[in-house]
This record gives C-alpha cells, structure tokens and sequence, in this order.
C-alpha cells in the first residue's frame, strides 16, 4: 500500500451553496462558492508542489465540525473533490478515478484534511456476497 496523501482544504461548504438559477444564464457559481474556491486554491498552493494522480485513488474527508451547524457529512464532498480536480491533483472525479470518498467529521477541528491513497485492490463481489444472507445475495447480481 502506497503511503497516503495529507492536504489541508477550507472549512466545508454544502452543495446546497454551490450554484444558483440565473434567468438567462443558467446554473451559475454563488459568489460564496467562488471565495471558497479561490480560498481552497491558495491553500493547496502553499502545500505544494502538489502530486498528480493517474491510478484509481481513495479519499476520506476528515471534516473539522467547527463552526458548521448541522451540515450533513454528503453536503460537505462535492465542493472538496472539485478543488482536488482543479488543482491537478486527481484526473476526475468520475469512478473511474475516484473510487471510494468518505467524509468523516471531526470533534473540535477547523477545516478538512483530505487524505488520498492510491487503490492497491478492487473490492470482489464474492467476498461481499459472503456478508449477505444467502437468500439475499441474488440482488447483488
């Protein structure tokens, strides 16, 4: 297993702040998310020179719950993975290349820190069939 990726990326915002309806134009970047973007930016420019992933990778989120409300942990992922593709740092975020995200919130932390590890072994469906009831594992297929 390759040894994994720590970047530090700002306070979380939620999908629900991303985008707004524009009458003739559209979806369009809110100007909060626009801040939020240029402020991930500069963050992972100081942390640089940044790797850049061409191999199917992992990420977990470990979200600072600091100063959040009650945002839930899928609202936090979207606007985190977009920054790690803008910065060079992963290809896409399609499954092609991103394979598994967890978030996980953190007690008395401000801030993210996005851990990425390259996949080292796809998941087998025989071995999560085993977990699955017998009678159950048909729905798998």
């Amino acid at each position: 297993m390759t040894t994994a990726l720590h970047l530090i990326l700002p306070v979380p915002i939620s999908s629900n702040n991303l985008f707004s309806n524009v009458r003739g134009r559209g979806r369009v970047s809110t100007a909060r998310y626009r801040k939020w973007r240029r402020e991930a930016k500069e963050l992972l420019r100081i942390q640089g020179p940044l790797p850049h992933y061409s191999v199917p990778v992992s990420i977990t989120y470990l979200i600072g719950e600091s100063g959040v409300g009650l945002m839930d942990a899928g609202n936090a992922e979207k606007a985190y993975t977009d920054a790690l593709v803008g910065a060079g740092v992963l290809v896409d975020d399609s499954r092609r290349w991103v394979r598994s995200v967890t978030p996980q919130w953190v007690p008395g932390m401000s801030r993210c820190v996005a851990v990425i590890q390259e996949v080292d072994r796809e998941l087998c469906p025989s071995e999560i069939a085993l977990k699955i009831p017998e009678g159950l594992r048909g729905l798998l297929q």
